[in-house]
């Protein structure tokens, strides 16, 4: 059974000129290579996509929480 999850996260990916990208989050959750989805320097905050990158390969217990590891400032 597949259930929805909530999860804070510090930023969300955004162009460089603001706009939210949903396919390289969605792809990187899907399991996809950051350096896939993602150019260098194509995002204003490039430690997010590693971020998401250790959240989607983490094991999900049910409790939603995200990587353990601190968030990126």
């Amino acid at each position: 059974m597949c259930r929805d999850i909530i999860v804070p996260v510090e930023a969300v990916l955004r162009t460089l000129t603001g706009r939210k990208p949903q396919a390289p989050a969605e792809h990187i959750l899907q399991g996809a290579r950051v350096t896939d989805v993602s150019s260098e320097g194509a995002v204003t905050r490039p430690d997010m996509t590693a971020w998401f990158a250790d959240f989607a390969a983490e094991p999900r217990t049910g409790g939603g929480e995200g990587p353990q590891r601190n968030m990126p400032h």
